[in-house]
């Protein structure tokens, strides 16, 4: 019989797995000069596993059915191991077209070799898993469930979400660096809370606190990388993926591996996830969680309760204290609930669920606002926030430049994430055609007031609609259903399953950073620069002309002026202060790009070339004479 969740043999198989996605990470990084002694320090773990399964028996009963998925699961491996070495070995010039050192690339080679077989295991638990869900299944015609995940389901999100954020996203170790500046000043600023630095009294930055809160936890793992951000990305896509497979679960009516990764292939390769570590990605399953509860009460055709409601408040909360213009999923959601409980029940039961959803919000925000009492910045935090933010900030508010914000923002969703567009719309469509007036409603209130909030102020970046990829599962499900009408056989067979794994890496590699994969840390600014310091201790700096491209995390340095970059903001203190920096010599070095330094007190002594979204900087370094 199949061990159930939880036994031992459950618990070492998930370790098994666990090894192999490690070993598995080991063979996407650039080879590093230790790592080929951490590879057979994993291949002995897990074969030690592999030695002491108690289910072993039952794997040797299994053998030749799986035979054919193991098979391919090498063959993957092996073809992968090549790609990536091979990747690798361009990069750092041991080999090109007609010439190969071996002593230098001997161990990397030995890395692959190694990993490869590591590997398998984590292949083949995606190919497995993939299908075996789906076969026999029709859709749920009559009580729906609400989809609770079995161990295998849990595993197959994890993979699916380690594969997705470390090909998708720079801060993987599969990338050299992220150069994305948004995510260098949320790092710096996070770093420095550790250090005593309190946000927007002594180091400016507009984001929310919980932002940086979550780059803090990330700076201990990995001082000069994003590593530790890397790893709070599988975490975070890890919970999303799981509420939008239980979310197309309750609307489809049947679980679908291949869903899921249809799912993840368009959230994370759309252009507006842009680099990795954004303040939307982080809000994805915030707003999911809302999303799926909003979902499961139409499909049980029952009543948020106040746990749920609960929840909620904690996840709006969150989503303020991160980035609030991402709240106007809320406020059609609330107003969709709004509109329901007083129809059916009357005022009272909504005012008990609101307050449920108050009392969450404010236990996220209690801490927050504790922190910045404690250290005199309440004052500096509405400055900032808020009013710099809402009034400084943002264009200014009439109806023309609203409607035009919302003109430019549909203009900017079909350039750079048509593929939710048209899942929404292809969503609110077909449900008015099964005349599921409440779903259709549900799904145009909440859709509607989020593009809405995020696009009226008339401010219009790329990385803006990456919230809204929460109505993918939707739209996906809807696509299910469809293809259920049109008695199209989704059953997944062996070769339909390596078939979607297939195709969920390739559609990964379609990801617009795909370019850093041949990118070597030598050729950056960031760490030309950063060597460059190295000899000096206790240095001070200031990026000017630009937000942080990076510095402050290579050569892991701490701001020592409020205004450590260049925001996008059009702040006249900001400039005057950062004029007085270079005419006084405050820091002991310069970095900018794209603007030359004129100040007496600072010499160039580096420059570098390298491109950013299709344009070529030139960045320069300056030191004090």
């Amino acid at each position: 019989m199949r061990a159930e969740s939880g036994t031992p043999a459950e618990k070492q198989k998930t370790a098994q797995i666990c090894i192999s996605a490690a070993a598995f990470c080991i063979l996407l990084l650039r080879p590093l000069p230790s790592s080929w002694v951490i590879a057979p320090i994993v291949c002995a773990a897990l074969c030690l596993f592999l030695v002491r399964s108690p289910d072993r028996a039952e794997m040797n009963d299994k053998a030749g059915t799986r035979c054919q998925t193991v098979f391919l699961a090498v063959l993957i491996s092996l073809v992968m191991a090549v790609f990536f070495t091979v990747i690798w070995l361009r990069t750092r010039r041991i080999v090109s077209l007609h010439f190969l050192d071996w002593r230098a690339a001997a161990p990397f080679l030995l890395t692959a070799v190694i990993c490869t077989p590591l590997a398998i295991p984590f292949l083949d638990t995606l190919i497995r898993t993939v299908g075996q869900h789906s076969e026999n299944l029709q859709p749920d015609r009559t009580i729906p469930s609400e989809g609770k995940l079995t161990a295998e389901d849990r595993r197959l999100i994890v993979c699916t979400a380690i594969a997705a954020v470390s090909v998708c996203s720079l801060c993987s170790p599969l990338y050299p660096f992220n150069n994305w500046v948004d995510a260098n000043c949320f790092f710096t600023v996070g770093k420095s809370i550790l250090h005593g630095i309190v946000p927007y009294r002594d180091i400016y930055e507009q984001k929310g606190p919980l932002l940086y809160a979550l780059y803090a936890l990330a700076y201990p793992v990995s001082h000069r990388s994003f590593f530790g951000v890397w790893l709070l990305e599988i975490i975070s896509g890890a919970f999303f993926l799981a509420l939008a497979y239980r979310t197309f679960f309750l609307i489809a009516g049947r679980k679908s591996p291949p869903a899921l990764l249809l799912t993840a292939a368009i959230c994370y390769t759309v252009p507006a996830f842009l680099k990795g570590g954004s303040a939307e990605e982080f809000c994805l399953p915030l707003i999911m969680a809302g999303l799926f509860y909003g979902v499961r009460s139409l499909k049980l055709k029952r009543e948020l309760n106040n746990r749920e409601g609960l929840v909620i408040g904690l996840t709006a909360g969150a989503v303020f204290w991160i980035k609030y213009s991402m709240l106007g999923f809320y406020i059609g959601f609330v107003l969709f609930l709004a509109v329901q409980m007083i129809r059916r029940n009357g005022a009272g039961r909504l005012v008990k669920l609101l307050g449920a959803m108050l009392l969450g919000a404010c236990l996220v925000s209690l801490p927050v606002l504790l922190y910045f009492a404690w250290n005199h910045a309440l004052g500096d935090l509405w400055q900032t926030y808020f009013y710099n933010n809402i009034f400084v900030y943002g264009k200014s508010s009439s109806f023309f430049t609203t409607v035009k914000g919302l003109l430019s923002g549909g203009a900017s969703m079909m350039t750079f994430n048509d593929a939710t567009l048209l899942l929404v719309l292809f969503s609110i469509l077909t449900l008015l055609w099964e005349k599921k007036k409440a779903s259709a409603a549900f799904v145009t209130l909440s859709f509607g007031f989020a593009f809405g909030m995020i696009y009226a102020g008339g401010i219009n970046l790329k990385y803006y609609s990456l919230i809204l990829c929460v109505f993918v599962p939707v739209g996906v499900a809807q696509l299910w259903k469809l293809a259920d009408r049109l008695k199209c056989s989704l059953s997944v067979k062996p070769l339909m399953r390596i078939l979607s794994v297939i195709l969920f890496a390739a559609a990964l590699f379609g990801t617009e950073n795909r370019g850093m994969l041949t990118v070597h840390r030598a050729e950056m600014p960031q760490f030309i620069f950063a060597e460059t310091m190295q000899d000096r201790e206790d240095v001070s700096l200031f990026n000017y002309g630009a937000l942080d491209i990076g510095l402050f995390t290579t050569a892991d340095l701490f701001p020592s002026t409020r205004y450590f970059c260049m925001l996008n903001l059009p702040s006249e203190e900001m400039v005057t202060e950062m004029e007085r920096y270079m005419a006084d010599g405050v820091t002991d070095y310069i970095v900018s790009r794209g603007l030359e330094v004129n100040s007496p007190h600072y010499r160039l002594i580096r420059t570098a070339e390298f491109p950013d979204e299709g344009t070529v900087y030139t960045y320069y370094l300056y030191e004090r004479q």
